[in-house]
């Protein structure tokens, strides 16, 4: 078909086509675009083409390209024609509605440069660029212009030489180019158009001009496009990857009536809704195949059906959705039933915590392959969004996925002056180091609310490799920058550093025998912190060590144009070190009664331009040498030795009675400098103040075994020897815990923690490190954070998802004997957040074990009447998707009346029964109060009653109160759900802190602290039972707020 025709019949269909006698429907579209809403966009409905012109629609699925082209000239000749318009910019003609739509996984080779229309979820949108749509490159030689159409699915097509007098020197001119927004995005197969076991098929996209950011994350969608093929990048085989160029989206609606819901199907719910037997049939409905658990059941179809989301007229929203948390031994069905609910929910996502999404839970940001900038990818949580997240393994989950089911991370950053150690041995403050990147880079940052965030390359910084236990050198991934709180955490370590990070900066902490996360703000004293005991992967930058040398024995003096000795030999190897580095110098003579000081002078000006030719490093004109140089700390070994040797002469000290020895300094600087050259060489230490009259000094004190023997080897000092290995004799191993040899760890005690107000910070700053987010600095392993706002794209992301979880014991079985709470592996936060939580339990019983192993036969068997359903699947899957779109139960008076009488009745026998307690057990709380109510409106809504009567409020009692039976009694088996809030019961943490008090008491009565009988019989007068009070001390020592000097004694931290 020729443009003309096609142009001359666009304009017909716009001119003539009508509904039902209607004005032309498509004439007052584009009037509309000149007066009512000033868009750029025409959309038509493919189905209204077809009807009026079959043969052009047909040509629009076949030709688009040229199609579209066409239909957007005749837009442009209306609106001269018709209303005399000749400013109007480009309108585009969005087609939508095609006779066919897609899924992501059905598109094949036979749709290239074909119209089609898809449906599915966006899992991840870029930021938006400008795309060049029209390129005219200018020659700077003639002046002639050249005109380049560019394709947004290609390369950027670039004019090499002029067309009119050859020359080479063209270059884009920006202004007169054409430039439209470009955004690109991921859109998958929905979840509930997979079979069992299929992996979602995803497809990207290309968004031009006034339809970007018109979808997020999480969002589904139609979208009707061209689809181009694009050859993949590094390959050589001729495969070719798929993009769609998009000429329409719009979203779906993101209810859970998506399933189709006939007028029969619609008298069928009614009528089964009004079968007197309805909850039961609807939990016997719930897998058949696997026998028992009904208040499992009973507990997983409260949660389909869900309460009655409210939002506040302060705008707080109260949460609808039922969390299930399943726990139990192996082999009891608790992924068979997770399964059966992915199937059985109308929009379900079933994961696993070991799942490898780079997303996992909520979302991540990634780097797109197409633009090479950074997205955001959605996570199961927010594409199972308005439905059901199962998730499987739930203790196998990171600590990072499993915080974002109960709250969002904070900004986690470091303080502007935090020094970072660079891979080079440069030292840099974070907040100069990335303020300046960013001010040299002004048009590669990406804003977000709140952050700005760089990509940076050759940056290279010491990254921790958690897994193996050693340091990695890697390359920075980006920067970033974040709004500062109003105030920080500084916490300070054993070995003398400090750090200062915002309040919810993770801190790697060593408890009960493993590394965790803990918030800065959570942090106490006492607390133990993972460090390093020795810095690998430095640049190891070849150095002279006679240069390396006259370095150490600069930096051991106070004032850098003198060095004091009263060692001769010492004197005659500084004076040849500065005849080598051609230095003017002159020796003086003090005497007094016991000893004679040498004094080396030499000319400041002139050393420290000796040093800047050497170093390179910029020392200021009467600036003393107060640092030690970056290519010192990132030298090779035996510059180090020679440097080390050199300071050690000046300014080194031999402390025989308390095993140590090390080195004095004026600068605190270069204490903490020269800490990091001895860890890079294996050499623990710990800085110390000096207070010398009104001078403040500082030592760097080596006092560990293994790092005395290793510094003895390496300075090989004779005139101090003999006294070097008298303090090795005295010296002691230090580590707080024992790690293998071969790992590079070490214990640091946290020793103070600080609330420090923001006074001067605009900002606070980051760096990531891929894909370890562990750094080393200061001695420690410290932590880069990965949340969405670090990756600079914010986004409000839906999560309104039921959390349907399932969990193992923490050693594999359950023990009836041990409370709950110490054998399962989540933190109480998180399991405070679920509405029931359900212990299964597999204990030998002849009757239960006849019953199952009757049923398991009889259902290999293939006797089907076992496992049809009372209510068909996919009747069932209907009647939940109706319940949640039409019904929304309101509480009567009888059941609140209800659920009032049993929350006070709790709440009152909880006082009667703790009177003499110190913390009184609580059997209920508010969060309890609020997961009855939602139970009670899911109870009315699944016999699709609008009201919620007694009898509701009494079955979610009742199964409020078996949950609770398992999970949270206390020792005495009355129900205390502090052991969900905060891990032990009342009474427990009564005894814990009778416990604490009697070994402070105890403590002040002997030196070596309280000693353990002592202990236990104290605490028996308590009523305290010897083996009780025993478990009580060891977790105390375990959790690190006691400690053991001596063998039998303990002492309060």
């Amino acid at each position: 078909m020729e443009r003309e025709e096609m142009i001359e019949r666009f304009i017909q269909f716009f001119k003539e086509y009508t509904e039902e006698g209607e004005e032309p429907l498509y004439l007052g579209k584009i009037n509309d675009l000149l007066t009512v809403t000033p868009k750029r966009s025409v959309t038509i409905n493919w189905m209204h083409l077809n009807s009026y012109d079959p043969e052009l629609a047909s040509y629009v699925l076949e030709h688009p390209e040229d199609s579209i082209g066409a239909a957007e000239d005749a837009i442009q000749i209306i609106l001269k024609e018709e209303f005399l318009r000749e400013d109007v910019p480009k309108i585009h003609a969005r087609f939508h509605n095609l006779p066919e739509t897609l899924l992501v996984k059905d598109i094949g080779a036979e749709h290239i440069n074909k119209l089609i229309q898809v449906e599915g979820v966006i899992t991840r949108v870029t930021e938006i660029k400008p795309y060049v749509s029209v390129a005219v490159f200018v020659c700077k030689d003639c002046g002639h212009e050249m005109v380049v159409k560019q394709r947004p699915y290609e390369g950027f097509t670039v004019v090499k030489k002029c067309e009119q007098c050859g020359s080479k020197n063209v270059q884009l001119d920006v202004d007169k180019s054409s430039f439209v927004n470009f955004q690109m995005f991921r859109i998958q197969d929905r979840p509930e158009t997979l079979k069992g076991g299929q992996m979602p098929r995803f497809i990207d996209g290309i968004l031009l001009d006034d339809i970007v950011d018109t979808a997020m994350p999480g969002d589904r969608v139609l979208v009707t496009g061209i689809l181009r093929v694009v050859q993949e990048r590094r390959e050589k085989t001729p495969v070719f990857r798929k993009i769609l160029e998009v000429n329409h989206i719009e979203p779906v609606s993101k209810e859970i009536e998506e399933l189709e819901i006939t007028p029969e199907d619609e008298q069928k719910i009614r009528e089964l809704s009004q079968r007197k037997d309805i909850v039961d049939a609807i939990v016997d409905s719930i897998a058949p195949a696997i026998y028992g658990y009904r208040e499992v059941k009973k507990g997983i179809a409260l949660a389909l059906f869900g309460g009655v989301p409210r939002v506040l007229p302060d705008g707080t929203r109260l949460r609808g959705d039922i969390h299930v948390l399943l726990v139990g031994d192996p082999g009891v069905a608790k992924s068979q039933l997770l399964r059966y609910v992915a199937n059985l929910a109308p929009r379900a996502i079933y994961t696993s915590g070991k799942s490898s999404s780079a997303a996992g839970l909520t979302a991540a940001a990634v780097r797109d392959e197409f633009t090479g900038g950074w997205v955001l990818e959605a996570g199961a949580l927010v594409l199972a969004d308005g439905g059901y997240a199962l998730i499987d393994e739930l203790d196998k989950m990171s600590d990072r996925d499993r915080s974002v089911i109960h709250e969002a991370l904070e900004q986690q950053s470091y303080h502007k002056d935090f020094e970072l150690l660079l891979a080079d041995g440069r030292k840099v403050k974070i907040g100069e180091f990335v303020d300046k990147l960013m001010e040299e880079n002004k048009d590669k940052i990406i804003h977000g609310k709140d952050t700005e965030i760089l990509p940076v390359d050759n940056i290279y910084v010491l990254a921790y490799n958690l897994d193996e236990k050693k340091i990695v050198r890697v390359k920075a991934d980006r920067v970033s920058r974040h709004t500062a709180p109003d105030h920080f955490i500084r916490l300070r370590f054993s070995n003398g550093r400090e750090v200062m990070v915002t309040p919810e900066h993770p801190i790697m902490v060593w408890e009960e025998g493993k590394v965790k996360e803990k918030p800065a703000e959570e942090v106490k004293e006492g607390d133990i912190a993972l460090g390093v005991k020795s810095y690998t992967s430095l640049d190891n930058i070849q150095l002279r060590e006679s240069l390396a040398k006259l370095v150490g024995f600069l930096l051991g003096s106070k004032a850098n144009g003198e060095i004091k000795t009263n060692d001769y030999d010492v004197v005659n190897e500084v004076t040849e070190l500065l005849r080598e580095f051609d230095v003017e110098y002159k020796v003086e003579t003090m005497e007094s009664t016991n000893e004679r000081t040498y004094i080396i002078r030499v000319d400041q000006t002139e050393i420290k331009n000796r040093l800047r030719e050497e170093l390179q490093e910029g020392f200021q004109k009467n600036e003393s040498l107060n640092r030690i140089p970056a290519k010192i700390i990132g030298a090779d070994k035996r510059a180090k030795h020679a440097f080390i040797n050199g300071l050690f002469k000046v300014s080194g000290f031999v402390d025989k009675d308390n095993g140590s020895i090390g080195f004095l300094t004026h600068s605190r600087s270069i204490a903490e400098d020269l800490q990091d050259v001895l860890l890079s060489l294996g050499i623990l230490s710990t800085i110390e103040e000096a207070k010398a009259e009104s001078d403040l000094n500082y030592k760097v004190v080596i006092s560990e075994k293994e790092s005395i023997k290793r510094f003895i080897e390496l300075v090989g000092y004779d005139s101090e020897s003999e006294k070097l290995r008298e303090a090795f004799e005295v010296s002691g191993d230090k580590n707080i815990e024992s790690v293998e040899e071969r790992e590079n760890i070490h214990f640091l005690k946290v020793v103070k923690v600080e609330k420090v107000p923001n006074t001067d910070s605009r900002w606070v700053y980051d760096v990531t490190v891929e894909p370890y987010h562990l750094f080393v600095s200061h001695g420690l392993v410290l932590h880069n954070t990965i949340s969405i706002s670090k990756a600079g794209i914010t986004a409000t992301l839906n999560a309104r998802t039921t959390v349907i979880a399932a969990a193992n014991p923490k050693h594999g079985r359950f023990n009836r004997m041990k409370p709950f709470f110490e054998q399962i592996d989540l933190p109480p936060t998180l399991l405070s957040r679920f509405d029931l939580i359900f212990v299964l339990v597999d204990e030998p019983d002849e009757k239960t074990d006849s019953e199952i192993a009757r049923h398991i036969l009889r259902v290999r068997r293939g006797e089907s009447e076992v496992v049809t359903p009372k209510i068909p699947h996919d009747l069932l899957r209907k009647y939940i998707a109706y319940a949640k779109k039409n019904v929304h139960p309101v509480i009567s008076e009888e059941a609140m009346e209800e659920i009032e009488k049993y929350y006070v009745r709790m709440r009152r026998s909880a006082k009667r029964s703790s009177e003499n307690e110190d913390i009184r057990p609580i059997p209920i709380t508010a969060r309890q109060l609020e997961a009855l109510i939602r139970l009670s409106e899911a109870h009315a809504r699944m016999r699709l009653s609008p009201i919620v009567t007694r009898e509701d409020a009494r079955e979610a009692i009742k199964l409020m109160e078996y949950t609770l039976r398992q999970i949270a009694t206390d020792e005495t088996g009355q129900i205390d759900v502090t052991i969900l809030e905060v891990g032990q019961s009342a009474r427990k943490l009564s005894k814990v802190e009778r416990i604490l008090d009697i070994i402070e008491k105890l403590e002040k009565t002997s030196e070596k602290g309280a000693h353990i009988d002592d202990i236990l019989e104290e605490a028996r007068k308590f009523g305290i039972e010897k083996q009780e009070a025993r478990e009580i001390v060891e977790k105390l020592l375990e959790r690190g707020q006691i400690y053991m000097p001596e063998n039998g004694y303990y002492k309060t931290l």
